[in-house]
């Protein structure tokens, strides 16, 4: 209904910057609709306990082609593995999927020899890092806002921005590393600060 909308518009309005960005801001949406419909979200209301290695078993069943198409080693640590986040599901995995398929990209930039995700636990933070080639300093600070992407191709620039806003919703946080940080991987990684989350082991 959208799009009918926009090619309603008058042709000389059709091309202006407004309208290509409202345009974009469709189909980037209409792509995480896509990518996110094997969730059924709209059925997955209800909070509950979530583990780690649920979420990983999660990752590793839905994204198995991909990693075997592109040889990509993909591993949970223990202490993910012991976290349990009483959370909405939905709003839970769809982070994971979108930076887990991030780093299937990016990952895909470098040798194949190379190239591995990693879930983990540091300093009571959940990590998600891969071996892909990082971010630069300069655009550390726009990764998070819309239709911002680095992505040659099927890139849209929704898939943070979308992470980040469903877990502000739940009093979750994310961000990307700082200098200080030391991912197990040298490549990019984001750390998720969880509202209220049994970190296990690591987290006493």
């Amino acid at each position: 209904m959208a799009t009918a909308g926009l090619k309603a518009l008058p042709e000389d309005m059709r091309d202006t910057p407004a309208v290509r960005d409202i345009r974009l801001g469709i189909e980037g949406l209409t792509d995480q609709l896509r990518f996110l419909s094997p969730l059924r979200l709209s059925g997955d209301k209800l909070q509950r306990w979530i583990g780690g290695a649920e979420i990983a078993d999660f990752i590793r069943r839905f994204f198995a082609p991909k990693f075997a198409e592109a040889g990509i080693a993909f591993t949970a640590t223990q202490d993910f593995m012991a976290i349990r986040l009483f959370e909405r599901p939905a709003r839970v995995l769809p982070v994971f999927m979108n930076l887990v398929n991030n780093s299937i990209y990016w990952v895909g930039t470098v040798p194949r020899a190379k190239r591995e995700i990693l879930l983990d636990v540091v300093d009571n933070e959940v990590v998600v890092a891969d071996s892909g080639p990082g971010i630069s300093g300069d655009d550390q600070e726009h990764i998070f806002k819309l239709f911002f992407t680095r992505k040659e191709r099927y890139g849209r620039g929704v898939g943070l921005y979308l992470a980040r806003a469903n877990l502000s919703a739940g009093g979750h946080t994310i961000r990307y590393r700082n200098k200080q940080d030391r991912p197990s991987l040298a490549g990019a990684a984001f750390y998720i600060n969880f509202r209220d989350a049994d970190l296990g082991p690591q987290g006493e």
